[in-house]
Formats: C-alpha cells, sequence, structure tokens
C-alpha cells in the first residue's frame, strides 16, 4: 500500500512541477492574474474570509449592487468544501488564487493519467493524455475563469470513478465517485456538470443495452442504483447552493431559460479554428474572432490533433468510441453561430439554461488528449507504408505555411521583433498584429520541429518518446505564448498583496457619503478595477457580476434619471416626499428624496414630515445586522439603500415592522415620531438547517474517501 501511495504521490508531484513550469509567471509571482480570477473571484472571497474572520455567517454582502445576497451566487458558491477549508484558515488574498489555479490545472493532469490509465493500461501513453489535456488551449484561454477550470479538473476524475464503478462494484469505488462529482457539480462552473450528465446517460444506455444482451441485468441493477444513490448525497452535499438559487430565483436575471440570442453568444467561430494549429494568432483582439478570446483557443498540439485524427482508424474499445462520438458531437455543438445545432439541443432539459457554446469545446480537448494516448500506445513511424513520402508532405507543407507567413507579413515582422528588448512581451502581443503573431508561431513551429527531427535521427528515440517530448515542448511553448492574452498581465501581485493588506479589517460602518462619490471606479488600483468597494468597506451601487437583481436592471438601465437623484445620497436617509409606483416615470426629474412605494402602501401612509432637526445615525454594522436610532417629531421614512430581500427582518423598539419595497429595488421602514431604536436582520433559517445537514453528509462522504484512498 505505501509503495502504491508513494507512486501516486509521484505522479502528483511531476504534473505540478509542469504547471509549475508551463505557468511559471504565476508560479514564481513575476506577473498577476487577471480579469475575472482577480475582479470578480478576489473580492467575493475576500469578503467571505473577512465574514468568518469576524465570526460572521457569509450571507448578505452590503458593499455592491446596492447589497445581494452572495450566498445565493450559483456563480462562485460559498459552502463548497473549499471556500469552507480555506476562509476561515489562512484566507483569500491574490496569492491564495495564484496556487489554486496552478492546484487545480495540475488535477486536470492528474485526473486524465488515471483515466486514460485505466482505459488504457498504458501509464506512458496516460501521461501523454494527462499532459495534452492540462497544457491545452481550455486551460491557458479560461486561466481567468475558476469555476471553468474547477469543472476541468474534476471531469476526468468523475468520469474515471464513474467507469470504474462500472467495472468493480466496490464501495470504494462508488464513495470516490460520489465526492468528486460532489466537487464539480458544487464548485466547478455548472453548465459542464450539465454536459457530462449527457455523457454518462450515453454510457448508461449503452451499458444498459450491454447487459441486457447478455442477461446479466442484475449487475446494471446495482450499478445504476449506487448512481442514483450518489446523485441523492450529492444534492443533500449542496443543499444550501440549492436553497440560495430557490430563494434568489424571483430575484435576479439569468435564471432559467435563456434567449436564442445568448444561447449563441460565446460560440467558438470558423475563425477560431486558426487556433487548432497557431493559438497565438488568437489571444488579441486585432483580429475579429466573432467570440471573446478566452473562448477561442482549442490548441492540443500538432501532433496530438494528428494522433487523434488517426485513432478512428485503428481498433477502439466501446468507451472510447463513446467518447470519441461525444468529443466530435460538442466540438459541433460549440460551432453556436455556425450551425444550429446549439438550438436544437437548448430544448433538453438544462441545456437551455446557459450561455457560452465554446465551452463544449472542453469535451473535444478531453476526446483529442485521449485518443490521442491511445494512438501513441503502439505508434511507431515504420508502421506507415510511405513514412518517406510522409515526411516530405509535411517539411513541403510548413515550408509552404512559412512562405505564406512572410509574404502575409508584408516585412514588418523584423521591426517588431526587435522591439521586444525595448518593451516587456505583454505590451509587445497586445500591439503586435495577426500577421506578426501567425508568422512568429510559424518560425517557432519549424524551428521545433526540425530540432526534434535532428535530435532523433542522431539519438535514435524510440517513437513515443520523441512524439511525447515534441508535443511537451510545443505545448509549454503555446502556454507561454498565450497566457499574456487571456491569463496574466504586467501587476506585480506582492505589491498587489501590499496594498490589500493595508485596508480595513472587520466590518467598520461604512463612510456616510453620497453612492454617486462611492463608485468601485474610485476604489480601482491596478490591475483591479471591479468590485473594489468590497476591499474600502464602502456601499456601492457598481458591480461586475451576471447574478445581478432585476430590479437592479431596471432602475439603472430603465429609469436613469431616478437612479441618477438616488446616487446623490448616503446609503440611508429621512424622506417624507413619497409617490405611488404607479406614476413613476422615466422621464421625469424628481427629487433626491422622492421616494416611490407601491400604491396600496402610499394610500395608508401620507402624515409624513421631515424637519432639519431630525436625525438618524447608525449604532451598528455587521454585513447581516443594522443598527439605526432616529429622532424626529412627526412620523417619516427611513429609506436604506439596499436591496429588498426575502431574507430580512426589521425591528423598531424590538417588535417587528414591516419592510417596504422602495424605488423599485431599495428598502424603506415607516417610522412613528419621538425616538426609534431600529434594527435590521438578515435571518434565513431554512439556509442554516441546510447548512447542517450538508455539512453532516459531507464530512461522513470525505471521511470514508480519505478512508478509501488507504485501504487496500
Amino acid at each position: 500500500m505505501r509503495k502504491a501511495f508513494k507512486k501516486q504521490s509521484l505522479t502528483y508531484l511531476l504534473f505540478f512541477l509542469l504547471i509549475m513550469v508551463a505557468y511559471w509567471q504565476i508560479a514564481f509571482l513575476q506577473n498577476s492574474v487577471q480579469y475575472d480570477l482577480i475582479d470578480v473571484v478576489l473580492p467575493w472571497r475576500y469578503f467571505v474570509t473577512e465574514c468568518f474572520m469576524n465570526g460572521e455567517w457569509p450571507l448578505w454582502n452590503p458593499y455592491q449592487q446596492c447589497g445581494y445576497p452572495i450566498y445565493a451566487d450559483p456563480q462562485y458558491p460559498i459552502f463548497t468544501p473549499e471556500v469552507l477549508l480555506l476562509a476561515p484558515t489562512i484566507g483569500y488574498s491574490n496569492i491564495t488564487l495564484h496556487y489554486l489555479l496552478l492546484f487545480y490545472i495540475a488535477m486536470a493532469g492528474v485526473g486524465m493519467f488515471k483515466l486514460s490509465y485505466f482505459l488504457l493500461q498504458d501509464k506512458f501513453s496516460a501521461g501523454f493524455a494527462g499532459v495534452v489535456y492540462c497544457l491545452s488551449g481550455f486551460f491557458v484561454g479560461h486561466a481567468s475563469s475558476l469555476t471553468l477550470i474547477i469543472a476541468g479538473a474534476w471531469l476526468p476524475f468523475v468520469i474515471y470513478y464513474f467507469l470504474k464503478l462500472r467495472s468493480f462494484l466496490f464501495w470504494k469505488n462508488w464513495v470516490k465517485f460520489t465526492f468528486f462529482g460532489f466537487l464539480m457539480a458544487s464548485s466547478g462552473y455548472q453548465p459542464i456538470s450539465f454536459i457530462l450528465l449527457y455523457l454518462l446517460l450515453v454510457f448508461v444506455f449503452y451499458y444498459l443495452a450491454q447487459d441486457y444482451k447478455n442477461k446479466n441485468l442484475i449487475h446494471f441493477k446495482k450499478w445504476f442504483g449506487l448512481m442514483v444513490f450518489s446523485a441523492f448525497i450529492i444534492l443533500l452535499c449542496m443543499l444550501p447552493i440549492l436553497v440560495g438559487i430557490i430563494d434568489s430565483y424571483p430575484y435576479v436575471t439569468r435564471m432559467g431559460e435563456v434567449s436564442p440570442e445568448n444561447l449563441i453568444k460565446g460560440s467558438f467561430t470558423l475563425k477560431s479554428f486558426l487556433s487548432f494549429f497557431l493559438p497565438f494568432g488568437t489571444v488579441a483582439n486585432d483580429f475579429d474572432l466573432g467570440t471573446d478570446i478566452s473562448m477561442a483557443n482549442i490548441y492540443t498540439g500538432i501532433f496530438p490533433l494528428l494522433l487523434f485524427i488517426s485513432s478512428f482508424f485503428t481498433k477502439r474499445s466501446p468507451e472510447l468510441k463513446i467518447i470519441a462520438f461525444f468529443a466530435i458531437s460538442c466540438f459541433l455543438i460549440s460551432l453556436g453561430n455556425d450551425l444550429p445545432l446549439r438550438l436544437w439541443i437548448s430544448k433538453l432539459p438544462l441545456m437551455g439554461t446557459f450561455r457560452f457554446p465554446a465551452i463544449f469545446r472542453l469535451f473535444s480537448i478531453f476526446g483529442i488528449a485521449l485518443l490521442s494516448a491511445h494512438l501513441l500506445k503502439g505508434f511507431s513511424f515504420k508502421s506507415f507504408k510511405y513514412r518517406l513520402e510522409i515526411v516530405i508532405l509535411l517539411t513541403v507543407l510548413f515550408g509552404y505555411f512559412l512562405v505564406f507567413g512572410i509574404l502575409y507579413s508584408q516585412a514588418d515582422f523584423l521591426y517588431w521583433a526587435e522591439s521586444f528588448h525595448s518593451a516587456d512581451f505583454k505590451q509587445n502581443v497586445l500591439n503586435s498584429t495577426l500577421k506578426q503573431r501567425i508568422l512568429l508561431q510559424l518560425v517557432l513551429q519549424i524551428i521545433l520541429y526540425v530540432a526534434f527531427l535532428i535530435f532523433q535521427i542522431f539519438c535514435k528515440l524510440k517513437n513515443t518518446v520523441f512524439v511525447f517530448a515534441l508535443a511537451l515542448v510545443d505545448l509549454l511553448v503555446a502556454v507561454q505564448f498565450c497566457i499574456w492574452g487571456t491569463g496574466i498581465n504586467a501587476g506585480e501581485p506582492m505589491e498587489i498583496y501590499a496594498h490589500l493588506d493595508k485596508k480595513l479589517k472587520g466590518f467598520p460602518a461604512p463612510i456616510y457619503k453620497p453612492l454617486i462619490n462611492t463608485s468601485d471606479f474610485s476604489a480601482a488600483f491596478f490591475p483591479l478595477w471591479h468590485n473594489t468597494n468590497i476591499f474600502e468597506k464602502r456601499i456601492s451601487c457598481d458591480c461586475m457580476t451576471s447574478f445581478i437583481f432585476k430590479k437592479h436592471e431596471l432602475l439603472f438601465n430603465d429609469y436613469k434619471r431616478l437612479s441618477d437623484s438616488l446616487l446623490q445620497n448616503p446609503w440611508f436617509y429621512l424622506s417624507d416626499h413619497i409617490l405611488p409606483v404607479s406614476t413613476l416615470s422615466k422621464d421625469s426629474i424628481y427629487s433626491t428624496k422622492t421616494v416611490f412605494i407601491e400604491d396600496s402602501i402610499f394610500k395608508n401612509n401620507l402624515n409624513l414630515k421631515v424637519l432639519e432637526s431630525d436625525q438618524v445615525e447608525m449604532n451598528f454594522f455587521s454585513p447581516n445586522r443594522w443598527g439605526f436610532s432616529t429622532v424626529s417629531k412627526n412620523n417619516v421614512l427611513l429609506n436604506i439603500l439596499q436591496s429588498y430581500y426575502k431574507g430580512w427582518k426589521c425591528y423598531v423598539n424590538k417588535k417587528p415592522e414591516e419592510i417596504i419595497k422602495s424605488n423599485l429595488l431599495f428598502t424603506s421602514v415607516f417610522l412613528k415620531s419621538g425616538f426609534n431604536q431600529v434594527e435590521f436582520r438578515f435571518e434565513n433559517k431554512k439556509l442554516k438547517y441546510s447548512v447542517s445537514i450538508s455539512l453532516i453528509f459531507f464530512v461522513l462522504l470525505f471521511y470514508f474517501t480519505i478512508r478509501s484512498f488507504f485501504e487496500k
């Protein structure tokens, strides 16, 4: 057992070392990660860390979007093993995210290695599959999207234990399948899990037909029963996430079915085909790809792609045939703009709930890695009848591309190349043209292939070793080319860390100033531009998220004049100028203290008057609890520029008071004359019960998973 554990540990270590080399700028803190990873993931995880460190449940984020239930956001769920482990202990910083990113990419390679070894029974080929998968264009292209990286990391583990449980109905295979299924479904980008369900269903139908033919339905029933039981346990472990989604469903946009226009948004376009051979051409915005640059990279290396194509002319196991069929199908679906397949499958359950057809290409890359490794297992140049002709053909082909690239570049390549000593590589990438990038990668690929061919002739490497080494170096070079466009920027990680470390800790009372002065831009610092008020501990209406309240979009997009006037107020204030919401107009200009409320409530609450002597002060503040004291000679309306949401309760002088929705989005409460102590509390007993149930089942699942790794 110890010997097997040491071998597994060595495999894990080798993949971690490989990823550290491939992403050395991130591993050695030379450059900062960028885009969503630092603009979205970092501030949200920073907020969760602050909550746990200060004894608060991370339920309500008051700083962005005028407050929203962060526990209910399915983009980056809070109640996951990673967050519950790191947030209360070491906490989240930009440095934490650097190494989390590397950890997940390395685990992608490990998972593919384990799956490939199970199917191919050859460690060398399995290592090849792991390298191709984790160094592919999907991971470097989405290096700023943590949930997509997480989904890609756990995907091969889930398939591996799914197939292994089919062959061996042991409890340890079942518990591992359930554990990794939970990790992927809870922490990864959920649409990847939706797509995976359909792949697993194809396997289920295949095995059902096989067992029916062999009159072995008893085995199928046991195996399928375990699958259903796994789904039940996964759902129990995900209860807090499911409760959050159900709670927020009536309030937010982008829940449920997606419009046909959005279904094909973010496709893998025909122009993106360039990344099959020259991914460096797709990393800047000078070339109109018709999609985001993160969605345009499918590179797996030249040789793995050729091996994948050749694998269709060889004998394969039924499992490999299914994976190959699914890989091609997913690739065709990823072409959302150019084929109707994405719209057709949107009629299937769950398939109409997400955008970005390009994410389907993960399963295409998965298939390329696995099928190319299958062919590599017995690969030999001697197996080709016309070996010399093939070498000549490839040489002519690369020569043609070289000549074409030189002519296409219009002789501006040398001038661009000479400028590299005077400016950083990132800036040169951004300033380069498509022609220059194509030519540079063509030249380096030809040099690489010629060097390896010469090395092969003189050193006489085994064919498999030669192909493996060539593919590895090719992919490492490609990662270095592409990472500057999609993964890193010129920011210095330690400077960012030091800057964040100086920010206010805990939850001091937010500054009392108009929200027009607390935009995210006013708190930005390179390379953080969005959601920055979380670090400043200021209330803001700004946000960068797809989890946004419907009424927030309505107020700030359709009723711009009203929202502009409201932003002239601090985040809490008194008012007496109320109007029925039925009189609200998009074109009228309103006073900063104008408040629109429901018509039915307006009829019963007209006796309001605010005097200059009236006062409102904050007594205490935390994300889930606010306290105010007011003194007024008449009845008044206390307005809080925080989103109206079902979890909030109000207590005036320790007695429950009804919260009303004001100005389409915000929270208000009527107060009687005199002195009042007002307290707002965020309460969600259903969520707390679901967390308790989830933790019980997850702890048991985690215990048996760890135990299964050490049991013979």
